[in-house]
């Protein structure tokens, strides 16, 4: 339908209601939360693959990020780029691999641990899952589970955001990863 005074008039009361409740796409009307994700992300890969635009699609940009990201890190894959290199060499890289995202989508893997490999290269990788896990080894009491569920919650997360990055992040692994290894060290009778 066009976008017109004749096809609004022509909208029955549940399509208007189905507006009203946010269903942007007549497909959705039918579907549940679930179902119209899932409807939303086949549509994103199947647009991705006919060499469509990614911007502003979630999971068909962070493929783009991966793209960007697996370039830098081929490079530099010993010792990294650097604290403060990180944006600019994807940036960077972005024009190189001639990305179609848009600009302001440019952004850096949007994943923890590839971040820190760009960042320290893999030794600097190597070192950040040692010092991540290796404290599981002091633990052992009734602290143990909980800060293994922490862990497990933490590294789920740096595989599809780079959570250290942001100050919420650093404060949430901060926080509870210090807190259960202080708790949890095996007290010297």
């Amino acid at each position: 339908m066009k976008k017109d005074s004749a096809s609004i008039a022509s909208l029955s009361e549940d399509d208007i209601r189905k507006i009203e409740r946010g269903v942007t796409n007549y497909k959705y009307a039918d579907f549940n939360g679930l179902e119209a994700h899932i409807y939303q992300t086949l549509w994103e890969f199947k647009s991705y693959q006919a060499g469509e635009n990614p911007s502003g699609h979630s999971i068909t940009m962070r493929l783009e990020f991966l793209k960007a990201a697996k370039v830098v890190l081929k490079e530099n894959w010993m010792l990294g780029v650097g604290t403060g290199d990180v944006n600019d060499v994807t940036l960077q890289k972005y024009e190189e691999i001639k990305t179609p995202l848009e600009k302001k989508y440019r952004l850096r893997a949007h994943n923890q641990y590839l971040t820190f490999a760009i960042t320290f290269g893999i030794l600097g990788m190597i070192w950040f899952l040692f010092s991540m896990f290796y404290p599981l080894r002091f633990t052992k009491n009734e602290y143990y589970s909980l800060f293994v569920l922490f862990l497990i919650t933490a590294s789920f997360s740096m595989l599809n955001e780079d959570t250290l990055e942001t100050q919420a992040g650093v404060t949430f692994f901060a926080f509870f990863n210090s807190f259960f290894l202080f708790m949890g060290l095996n007290k010297k009778s």
